[in-house]
Order: structure tokens, then C-alpha cells, then sequence
């Protein structure tokens, strides 16, 4: 009787040892931090930003960030996805993860000058962009960001930890240089620029860890390496970017058929959401090195699968229910007034998380599977209806038109994916 409780005890501390060497539950831990920072300290500065500024310059930028986010998309090019997998596969070969590096380095440097050729011919060709042309000049660190930081080979190699160090540093750098150099609407030029200083800064110290850490193997990577990632990275890319551009060219057509200060009340509302699609989004990018080490294994694949989609799916549906309940008090605690408009926007995009996550996952398991093209029509198709919606519905309801496109366009593109994953037994009772 008497040792009945220190078996128990010995039981209860092995699980929680258990939990604490789980890989798993270490890097969703480390990423969920990586959101913490990136989402909570914002909420720091935007309501110190838009009471300085303005709602009217916060929604330009927030308009250029828009635009800028499709370079960002060509320079990763679907390379991130395709390296994360392969680097997940050949962890433990220095020789092959290095020449997997390398080609990818090397990759995003050419599409990099691609992109600064594009949008130096854009600012110069449109005068609506050029009169605003600094803050997409400050913006390109933005774009070097993605080309310099390896959060792909960390994700690979299932070290987040590192992705969190030098992440928080960055956000932190940038979060206080806000406080220090922001003093009035003439600066807000400086937003752009100190955000582009922190990420590059972060990314070249990433960068420089990474050859040291893993004792990169330095060579020029050759030309067939170079070629296998186009390919392999084509269907993504036009994937990526064309769910980029259905989404981002939402805010672009609402501050050009509306105004800026339309886009700033919209914005903030999609800020709040977006630190929870964030933080929940954490767990596909956790899941993702965890489940391509079964690409060669459907039956194992479809079971893992099975087992975290079921619990994910209730998690994310319980967030959307707390943020719509919540809303008042969310908009007011980051604002520090109640906003109507961004209380019911919010109220309607926190659907969107859940879709938001959902259409995530699905695609992560599409990518083990080998099914690029699938996850591209789905993408495709799911463009297609939010072509046709969100001009009317901006019309007819500005900044509210855009949330609803945004849940309506979600619901098809989760109902494509479940279609499409029936077929591969996703959903099958035989594990």
C-alpha cells in the first residue's frame, strides 16, 4: 500500500520527462515563442505607432508591406517547403545538407537581383508608387531577409530553438528603436527603414551560425542542383504566390477603391488575427520535418497524419470561438478604444483562423505526398473566387467586404482540401 503512491509518482515523473526530451513539443514551444514575440510586441507598438503617425500613414505601410510580400514569395520561390523536406532527409550527411544550402543560397540570390529589377521598374513606371518610393526603398531588407535567413535549414534539422534566438533578438532590436526614433508623422519613413535594418541584421548573424554550427562545406553549386530546386519549387511558387496574391491584393484593391485610413481599420483587426494564425500556424511548421521523415511510407503518413489533424482541428475551432466572443475587449485592450468597425471585422475574420491553419496543414501533407500540382489547382481555384468576390464586396462593405471574401474564399479552399485528401484515405477509419 505504501508504494503504490511512489510507483505513481515515478510514472508521473517520467512523463513529464517524457514531454520534456519531445522533440516535438520543444520546437512547437520554441516557435510558439518566436509568435509570442513577433505578435504581442506589435501590440506594443501599433497602437504607439498609429497615435503618432496616424491611421492614414499606418495603413500606407501597412499597403506597401502588401506589395512587398509578393518579392518575398519570388525570392523563396517554394524553395523553403522543397529544402525543409530535403534537408529533414540527409540531417545527418554534412556533405549533402551543405550542397543542399548552398544551391539554395545561391537560388534566392539570383531571383533577389530579379526582384530588385522589377521593383525599380515599378516605383519609376507608376507615379502613385514613386511618390511613396522611399518606403519601398526602406522596405527591400524585407526581401534580403528571406534570401539570408535560414529558417528552412533550421526547421530541416528540427533545431527551432535557433529560429527563436535570433528571431526574438531581432523583434526586440526593432521594438525599442520604434520607441526611441518614432516621435512624430514626419518619421514615419523610419518604420520601414529600422524594420529592414533588424531583419537584415538578424539574418546575416543566422546566416553566419549556420556555416559555423554545421560546418557548411563551401562550393559553387552546380548548375543540374540549381535546376532540380526550379523545378521542384515551380508548382509551390505558382501555389505561394498565387494564394499571396488573392489575399494581399485584398488590402492593395481596398486602399485603391476605398482610401488608407479604410485599409488601417481593416488592418487592425487582421493584426490581432494574424498573431493567432501565427501561433496556431507554428504547429504545421513543427509537424511539417516531423512528417516528411515518413514520405516514403504512405501508410505511416496518412496515420501521423490522422492522429495530429484531429486534435489541431479541435484546438483551432475553440481560438475561433474565444476571439469572437472576445472581440470587444481585444480591440480595445490593443486600441485603447472601442472601434466598431474593427470589433465586427474581427468577429468575422476569427473564422479564419481556423481555415487559415486548416488549409496549412493540408498543404504541408500534400508536399510529403508528392501532390504539388493538386495543392496548385486548389490554390488556383480558390484565387478564382476571390477575383470574382472582392470587388463588390469592398463596394458594398470596405474593410468588411474583404473579411467576409476572406472566410467565404477559406471555407472553399478547406472544403477542395478535405475533397482532395479523401482520395488519399486522409480521412480512412483503417490506420
Amino acid at each position: 500500500m505504501h508504494k503504490l503512491p511512489k510507483v505513481r509518482k515515478k510514472i508521473v515523473i517520467n512523463k513529464i520527462k517524457s514531454i520534456k526530451n519531445n522533440k516535438l513539443v520543444n520546437n512547437f514551444s520554441y516557435l510558439a515563442l518566436i509568435s509570442l514575440f513577433q505578435k504581442i510586441l506589435p501590440f506594443i507598438t501599433i497602437p504607439y505607432v498609429v497615435s503618432t503617425i496616424g491611421v492614414e500613414k499606418f495603413g500606407l505601410i501597412t499597403f506597401a508591406y502588401a506589395i512587398m510580400s509578393y518579392f518575398q514569395l519570388i525570392v523563396d520561390y517554394g524553395f523553403n517547403a522543397i529544402a525543409t523536406k530535403d534537408i529533414s532527409l540527409h540531417r545527418d550527411d554534412v556533405k549533402q545538407y551543405s550542397k543542399i544550402f548552398i544551391s539554395i543560397i545561391f537560388s534566392k540570390l539570383a531571383l533577389f537581383i530579379f526582384s530588385l529589377l522589377i521593383l525599380f521598374s515599378l516605383l519609376y513606371l507608376i507615379d502613385s508608387l514613386f511618390v511613396d518610393r522611399f518606403i519601398y526603398i526602406f522596405s527591400i531588407g524585407l526581401i534580403l531577409n528571406t534570401v539570408l535567413f535560414p529558417a528552412w535549414f533550421f526547421q530541416g534539422m528540427e533545431e527551432m530553438k535557433y529560429i527563436a534566438i535570433f528571431t526574438v533578438i531581432g523583434r526586440i532590436i526593432y521594438t525599442i528603436s520604434i520607441f526611441v526614433f518614432i516621435q512624430n508623422e514626419s518619421d514615419y519613413l523610419l518604420i520601414p527603414l529600422l524594420n529592414s535594418i533588424s531583419l537584415v541584421v538578424i539574418a546575416m548573424g543566422s546566416f553566419y551560425f549556420v556555416i559555423k554550427k554545421f560546418n557548411i562545406i563551401f562550393a559553387l553549386p552546380q548548375s543540374e542542383d540549381i535546376k532540380h530546386y526550379i523545378k521542384e519549387g515551380w508548382h509551390l511558387f505558382i501555389s505561394f504566390i498565387t494564394n499571396n496574391l488573392y489575399s494581399t491584393i485584398n488590402t492593395i484593391l481596398l486602399g485603391s477603391l476605398t482610401n488608407y485610413t479604410a485599409v488601417g481599420i481593416y488592418s487592425l483587426a487582421e493584426t490581432i488575427v494574424g498573431a493567432f494564425i501565427q501561433l496556431t500556424g507554428q504547429f504545421n511548421q513543427v509537424i511539417y520535418p516531423h512528417l516528411a521523415k515518413y514520405s516514403q511510407d504512405r501508410t505511416k503518413l496518412i496515420a501521423q497524419t490522422r492522429k495530429y489533424l484531429k486534435y489541431f482541428l479541435i484546438v483551432l475551432i475553440s481560438i475561433s470561438i474565444s476571439v469572437i466572443i472576445s472581440a470587444d475587449f481585444l480591440v480595445s485592450m490593443l486600441f485603447g478604444e472601442n472601434n466598431e468597425q474593427s470589433v465586427l471585422i474581427l468577429r468575422v475574420l476569427a473564422i479564419f483562423i481556423t481555415l487559415s491553419c486548416m488549409g496549412g496543414f493540408y498543404t504541408r501533407y500534400m508536399i510529403i505526398a508528392s501532390k504539388q500540382k493538386k495543392v496548385l489547382k486548389i490554390t488556383f481555384l480558390s484565387m478564382i473566387l476571390n477575383l470574382i468576390l472582392i470587388v463588390p464586396a469592398i463596394l458594398l462593405f470596405q474593410g468588411l467586404g474583404v473579411a467576409i471574401t476572406r472566410v467565404t474564399v477559406g471555407l472553399y479552399q478547406v472544403y477542395l482540401n478535405t475533397k482532395e485528401n479523401r482520395e488519399l484515405k486522409l480521412w480512412s477509419k483503417s490506420q
